[in-house]
């Protein structure tokens, strides 16, 4: 019984110790992940229905938690909480950027592609739409989140893919 308190006892302290680090910074983190189908065609996207950007189009993501261990974890975690979608439904998800704004956010921006035959359910209540790539290009399209930054992000994982 001794074993088993000083066990809980050690991660109990470990969990502390992560939460005061985490805590202390100032900085919060978020992800975002662009999620391509099987032949970058189309890109799915979730309707926010909360500020910022409310009623516009993003990729999928979200504040990074304290017990996320990495940001990829992180960011894969919000991929299954508004998609149903785990890591083994893609051929491969890739980090692309992490870009930190003077008010204290941290964006951490991977990209993936889907296996075929893969089909998204949505969890939340955010609407998730499939859209395609050539809508998705132009950086003064008010209708997507992020004042630029999504189609920056979809073209810059479409070179890195050797596509644009």
């Amino acid at each position: 019984m001794n074993l088993i308190a000083n066990y809980i006892a050690g991660i109990l302290l470990i969990l502390l110790i992560i939460y005061l680090a985490v805590s202390n910074k100032k900085i919060m983190r978020y992800s975002l992940v662009i999620i391509f189908d099987n032949d970058y065609k189309n890109v799915l996207l979730i309707k926010r229905n909360k500020e910022p950007f409310t009623n516009t189009l993003n990729g999928i993501g979200g504040k990074i938690d304290i017990f996320d261990i990495t940001v990829e974890q992180g960011a894969m975690r919000e991929v299954r909480e508004e998609t149903c979608l785990s890591e083994r439904e893609f051929d491969y998800v890739k980090p692309l950027t992490k870009e930190t704004f003077p008010y204290g956010v941290e964006l951490n921006v991977f990209y993936a592609k889907m296996k075929p035959n893969v089909y998204p359910v949505q969890m939340e209540s955010e609407e998730l739409i499939w859209k395609p790539v050539n809508e998705l290009l132009d950086v003064t399209n008010d209708n997507l989140a992020g004042n630029g930054n999504l189609p920056y992000f979809i073209y810059s994982a479409l070179k890195q893919e050797g596509i644009k």
